[in-house]
């Protein structure tokens, strides 16, 4: 069963500073918001990457874990 999971950055600068998320599994997405779907199991290091016009940049990470029982036959 997959999951979905939505990210935002809580008062995102507006003047031109640009965000790149990485999920962890190979996808990523750009922007204050995203809506990933996490389509297995595991453990995934989750990166968000801010890069203000005047070139500074900032990191913020977490981790999402996914789990799913197995269906009894």
């Amino acid at each position: 069963m997959p999951l979905a999971v939505e990210f935002a950055v809580p008062g995102a600068a507006t003047n031109g500073t640009e965000y790149l998320w990485e999920f962890g599994d190979g996808e990523s997405a750009r922007g204050t918001q995203a809506r990933h779907i996490y389509g297995k199991s595991g453990d995934f290091p989750v990166v968000l990457t801010a890069t203000a016009p005047d070139g500074k940049v900032a990191v913020g990470r977490t981790r999402i874990a996914t789990a799913w029982a197995q269906e009894d036959d």
